[in-house]
């Protein structure tokens, strides 16, 4: 019997590579196992996350579970971004406050901005006190009385009061605190000066006794928490016409420090 060239030639190959096959085979059943065995045996260590926190190590962690360790490690509460460095936190604290400034032509609004509105002829020195009794998470709650000299164009006295709301103050990287707060209440004055007097006028009202605002950003140290730098818009108006029939007052932006203990 004879076969067809090509079939012989088929054959040979076949013999010598089948034990090369082979012996492929039996080396890479082992190498799979052993790939198996590295993926599913992985030892199942814990991950240390925060060392800081009691070198507390955990499998998985969420994000809100990372920002309550983080939070306990920082000693800061259960926010770390939202917490300032002032040791008297979530107890009631009493600060006291002057600060200097000058009034302006504009409404509130226009107070604000700065660098743009237009300044009056008249100045402010002003002298307060403050109590915060009640902490509620990021917030403290508490009240206002302050006395101040306005002077310029003439010489008055004025007196305000009011209830407080201050934040728990941002911890920008440990350095820094922003504290933002409000006070709201009454302002009374001894005698009406400057673009106040010319408000008055205008709209035949009287603005001896006026609404007070007193919106606030705090600036202080971590290194000197106590002591705090302040921007205040000094603000008095009759809420369109409720008190004194005028709806702007007054407007001051002052500069000041704050003492707290």
């Amino acid at each position: 019997m004879s076969f067809h060239p090509s079939v012989v030639v088929l054959f040979t190959l076949l013999a010598v590579t089948s034990p090369i096959f082979g012996q492929v085979g039996e080396l890479t059943q082992p190498e799979a196992a052993q790939q198996s065995l590295t993926i599913t045996e992985i030892p199942k260590t814990p991950i240390a996350v925060n060392e800081r926190a009691d070198k507390t190590t955990l499998r998985s962690l969420t994000l809100a579970e990372f920002l309550e360790t983080e939070a306990s490690a920082n000693g800061s509460g259960s926010d770390p971004f939202w917490s300032s460095c002032c040791e008297c936190d979530d107890q009631p604290f009493e600060t006291l406050f002057l600060f200097g400034g000058q009034f302006t032509k504009g409404a509130m609004g226009k107070t604000a901005d700065l660098f743009n509105v237009t300044y009056d002829d008249n100045w402010i020195i002003g002298l307060g006190y403050q109590r915060f009794p009640w902490a509620r998470r990021r917030v403290y709650l508490g009240c206002e009385i302050g006395v101040a000299a306005r002077f310029g164009d003439r010489t008055s006295a004025e007196i305000w009061a009011g209830p407080a709301i201050r934040h728990r103050g941002i911890n920008c990287f440990d350095r820094l605190t922003i504290t933002p707060s409000l006070t709201a209440g009454f302002s009374a004055v001894t005698e009406s000066q400057g673009f106040e007097r010319h408000r008055e006028i205008g709209r035949e009202g009287d603005a001896a006794f006026l609404f007070y605002l007193g919106p606030e950003f705090a600036f202080s140290s971590c290194k000197c928490p106590n002591t705090e730098v302040f921007y205040r818009l000094h603000h008095r108006c009759g809420a369109n016409g409720t008190l004194g029939d005028l709806s702007e007052g007054y407007n001051a932006n002052v500069i000041g420090v704050r003492f707290k203990f």
